[in-house]
């Protein structure tokens, strides 16, 4: 490419198997161990697979492959029973896959891909299909990876791995170097997606990232009853949202408080509390009572 051929070019858009969420491409989704990755993915694949809608988001139809690599089918059933999959779903579900360090590998992709029509492949996890391969070796990830990368770019296909978090306490620091492995498995991915979760608890916040996907952190919910993840919205808005209820809360206990014993009463910094107060004033919801020093606040009467 010359200057200016490069500045004339016309390039399609995007190719997304979710919209403005998850592209086509090499995808990784990383999170620890035992905290819903393997739902979330095979969420996404039964999406897909009957063009349904996931996080919330209508998705369209496309045949898919999951391999499975720690699961056995009778877990499988179970757990697509669970979710509710219907027969008619285009997913193909496999518990074997040849080493991704192979040729095999690659040729088996493609297969699914020319005789198949697979557009979504899941492969869960990288631990399991990597073999014997250290994580650690940046030069054979790399080759590895890269190769996967292409393969998938090239095909307008996109290639999931499921895979671990390097730290056992790892609280969404960074969302690359929380994965565990060599760089260059993220160097070469088009997208990161990561999943934190406290131990025992049900939300937790999705994190992802990309090269032509914008940085977002989502706030989800895992349903034990039907084994989905829900989507809260924008996690920096849904905290925002339990701060203002908290102070609200606060305030029919307290009736009057000023804003250092409403951050007190919450367990908040007097400053933040300040800023949520100002909102909910805005929002009519709560009131300054005039002439009061320090300032009081009340709830707003309806």
């Amino acid at each position: 490419w010359t200057a200016a051929e490069l500045l004339a070019a016309e390039f399609p858009d995007p190719v997304w198997l979710v919209p403005d969420l998850i592209p086509t491409g090499l995808i990784v989704l990383a999170g620890r161990p035992k905290l819903g990755k393997s739902w979330m993915g095979l969420q996404l694949a039964i999406a897909v697979a009957t063009g349904g809608r996931f996080l919330d988001v209508q998705v369209e139809q496309r045949p898919v492959a999951y391999v499975a690599l720690e699961d056995t089918p009778r877990r499988l059933q179970n757990r697509t029973k669970k979710m509710q999959m219907p027969a008619s779903a285009k997913l193909h579900l496999v518990t074997a896959f040849p080493g991704l360090e192979t040729p095999d590998a690659l040729a088996t992709l493609e297969r699914w891909r020319r005789d198949a029509g697979v557009r979504l492949i899941i492969i869960d996890t990288l631990t399991r299909a990597l073999g014997a391969v250290d994580q650690n070796d940046n030069v054979t990830i790399g080759v590895i990876v890269a190769q996967l990368q292409r393969w998938a770019v090239s095909n307008d296909v996109c290639l999931l791995i499921v895979d671990h978090h390097r730290k056992a306490n790892a609280q969404a620091d960074d969302l690359v170097s929380d994965i565990m492995g060599a760089t260059s498995k993220t160097g070469a991915a088009d997208a990161l997606m990561g999943l934190y979760k406290q131990r025992g608890q049900t939300d937790a916040t999705l994190k992802t990232t990309g090269r032509d996907i914008e940085e977002r952190e989502l706030a989800v919910k895992f349903d034990q009853v039907t084994g989905c993840w829900q989507l809260l919205g924008d996690r920096e808005e849904v905290l925002q949202g339990e701060q203002q209820q908290a102070i609200v809360n606060s305030l029919k206990m307290l009736v009057a408080a000023t804003a250092r014993e409403i951050a007190e009463a919450t367990g908040a910094q007097t400053n933040h509390c300040y800023e949520r107060l100002t909102a909910l004033v805005e929002r009519g919801v709560v009131k300054v009572i005039e002439g009061t020093s320090p300032t009081r606040f009340t709830l707003a009467k309806k």
